[in-house]
């Protein structure tokens, strides 16, 4: 069955419909529209930015110091 109307997954599947890099920008407009009567105006930007962190940002974060790693046990297996 299809989530509800709010649900997190209906804003993940309109942020891939987005051009923009991670649906920047949309994405935030989204967030607000969707979850914004559902909770006080003074958590909704905090809550937003925690959510975007934890769903694009840590990502991110997490791909470059696997890339790193990768990278310096290549260099390492060439040497020796």
């Amino acid at each position: 069955t299809r989530p509800g109307k709010s649900s997190p997954w209906l804003v993940r599947d309109r942020r891939d419909r987005h051009k923009t890099p991670g649906g920047a920008g949309g994405i935030e407009a989204l967030y607000a529209l969707f979850f914004g009567s559902m909770m006080p105006k003074a958590f909704l930007a905090p809550s937003l930015l925690i959510w975007r962190f934890l769903g694009y940002y840590i990502f991110l974060g997490i791909g470059i110091l696997l890339s790193t790693h990768h990278v310096q046990k290549s260099i390492r297996k060439r040497r020796s």
